[in-house]
Formats: C-alpha cells, sequence, structure tokens
C-alpha cells in the first residue's frame, strides 16, 4: 500500500458511501407514467399531491391498511404549448395504493450526488420498508386518459404525403468549379 493516496477515491473520482440516512426507511412506489411526467414538470417545493393512510380491522379481527393518494390540484392543471394536441385529456386525481411487504428481500435507495456539490459520491438514502403500486381509480377520466394514449400509439410516425408537382432536387456532382480551375493550372 505504499504508492496508494490516503483518501477514499474509488474508480471515476467517486469518494465513499454517505451512511447518515442508513437507518431511515422509506417507502417504493410505482407511479403511473402520466403522474411522473407532471411531477417532472411541477416547479420545486410544489405540492404533488396528499396521501391519506387508514387502519381498520376486518370482521376476523385482523388488522389492514388502506393507502389513498390524491393529487393537488395545481399539479392536474395542464400546461401544454403543444398547438397540434387535439384535445387535453385530465388524468385522474385519485389513486389507491397497492401495498404489499417485502420480507423476503432486502432493498435500499441509493443517491448520486452531483460532481458541482462539495460532497461527491454516493449517498444511502434509506432502507425500504413498504413496496406499493399507486393505481388510479378506473373511471370515465381514466378510461378517456387510456383511450387518448391508446390512439396516440397507434398513430404511425411517418405517413405518405401525395404530391402535387415534382419536387426539384439539386443532384450532386463530381467536378466542382475550385477542382477543374486547380486542375487546369
Amino acid at each position: 500500500m505504499s504508492g496508494e493516496s490516503s483518501s477514499n477515491s474509488g474508480v471515476n473520482g467517486v469518494t465513499g458511501l454517505d451512511c447518515t440516512n442508513a437507518s431511515r426507511g422509506v417507502w417504493l412506489v410505482k407511479v403511473p407514467k402520466y403522474m411522473s411526467n407532471k411531477w417532472q414538470k411541477a416547479l420545486p417545493l410544489t405540492e404533488v399531491g396528499r396521501l391519506s393512510i387508514t387502519k381498520y380491522t376486518t370482521t376476523d379481527h385482523h388488522f389492514n391498511t388502506s393507502a389513498h393518494f390524491s393529487l393537488s390540484p395545481t399539479v392536474t392543471k395542464s400546461e401544454t404549448n403543444d398547438s397540434s394536441a387535439v384535445k387535453q385529456v385530465m388524468i385522474p386525481t385519485e389513486h389507491q395504493f397497492a401495498i404489499s411487504d417485502i420480507k423476503n428481500q432486502t432493498l435500499a435507495v441509493f443517491s448520486q450526488m452531483s460532481e458541482e456539490s462539495s460532497t461527491s459520491g454516493l449517498a444511502l438514502e434509506g432502507n425500504v420498508v413498504q413496496k406499493g403500486e399507486c393505481r388510479p381509480i378506473g373511471n370515465d377520466n381514466y378510461m378517456n386518459l387510456k383511450k387518448e394514449t391508446i390512439r396516440k400509439a397507434s398513430q404511425p410516425a411517418r405517413t405518405v404525403q401525395q404530391l402535387d408537382r415534382a419536387v426539384i432536387n439539386y443532384k450532386p456532382i463530381s467536378a466542382h468549379k475550385s477542382d477543374v480551375i486547380h486542375n487546369l493550372l
């Protein structure tokens, strides 16, 4: 170890692993694509929605948990600059969480620090304690969104256009004026 530096740098200049949040429990939730697109377009520090978790007992005295997510009206507002959009379909605002336990798996969330920050490297954000899937409640709003999505996906990316007159293309030439003048000299 005589030639190595004493710093904790790894491959590509990445320093050690920050484990300050290792004891924190986090939820891993799969969300629909339309929801993640709206979240990415939202301004920083904007409330994206509210999650309400209720615990209830069943008839056979077992405890169950129900999670319900409501999107914020500020996120669901459509701000399209696309003039080709024929009609804008509102996204569903009410969602149900399907929660599952992950006792047989050990999952963790990592993040990579930006290179502009003073500390670069990987950080452990927490261990996953619950795994869930955010599912929209199947109403007319959701069905219209799915119809529009399927319609857009079924349209071809390229279409045939019938031309009413000939298109004038300039053909390439092998003897350019500069080459002819250079060969004459």
